[in-house]
């Protein structure tokens, strides 16, 4: 994919209001650092490295000409990112804005003035970006690898039961509100900041009124679950058994 620029980040507003985000009392950084590209992002850390700004890859979003050589499959994939595009951030911001961190979104009409500030691209380029033109998320930063932290404890169960019960704690809080993910990675999507779990790319989030059906609620719960348990099994399986007690209970309490 091609490398940042302005020109890739240019992609039409929304004509449906933003959430309303209690950010009166926020102050913006002046500037932004080239941190990383993920599949459908690039992301700038602010130079206190407190504070993530996700720009949307326009490459990304639009169905590009050659789509007429590529598989039913990959334009399935394709399209169902433009569907969820509208909905997924909003949606974890006015519901689950603890659990990424959320401080503010930005795709539609904006209730406020937003500022331009200056991002580093990664050959130290400035640019300057008028926020109230172009789409963005921004979160507090999340610093440590969740699998790395869990790595580094994988011999203390108390700790890895503490991270255990918020990974499942934060996927019931979801499924119980009724949003499907269709996300199931856990490598690159939970971080931690200090003993706080976080998932930090709610991109592929959606309303799902069939998670009140027991069969598509054990599904959700499965695919939610399946990294998670696989890497217990392999790194730390002192802990399975308390792992499927959780979920199982999980599955038990479901219309509870």
């Amino acid at each position: 994919s091609l490398g940042f620029s302005p020109d890739a980040i240019t992609i039409p507003l929304l004509n449906t209001p933003d959430p309303i985000c209690d950010t009166n009392d926020f102050v913006w950084p002046k500037e932004f650092v080239y941190l990383g590209k993920g599949k459908q992002a690039f992301a700038f850390e602010s130079k206190d490295s407190q504070y993530v700004i996700k720009f949307f890859d326009r490459n990304r979003m639009e169905i590009p000409w050659y789509h007429i050589f590529a598989t039913k499959r990959w334009i399935h994939r394709r399209e169902a990112k433009q569907l969820l595009y509208p909905e997924s951030y909003r949606l974890a911001y006015q519901t689950m804005k603890d659990e990424t961190q959320l401080i503010q979104v930005h795709m539609g009409v904006s209730q406020e003035k937003l500022p331009t500030i200056t991002v580093k691209d990664r050959a130290s380029r400035l640019f300057p970006i008028d926020l109230n033109q172009v789409p963005f998320i921004l979160q507090k930063k999340a610093p440590l690898s969740f699998l790395e932290t869990l790595e580094a404890c994988k011999r203390n169960s108390n700790e890895l039961h503490a991270w255990i019960d918020q990974y499942i704690q934060m996927n019931h809080k979801r499924i119980h509100l009724l949003i499907a993910n269709q996300d199931k990675h856990i490598q690159d999507n939970y971080r931690c900041n200090g003993k706080t779990l976080i998932y930090i790319d709610p991109g592929r989030y959606y309303i799902n009124h069939h998670l009140r059906s027991p069969a598509v609620l054990k599904e959700e719960w499965i695919k939610a679950t399946y990294e998670l348990r696989r890497w217990i099994q392999t790194h730390a399986p002192q802990v399975v058994s308390y792992f499927d007690q959780k979920v199982a209970t999980e599955l038990d309490n479901q219309y509870n």
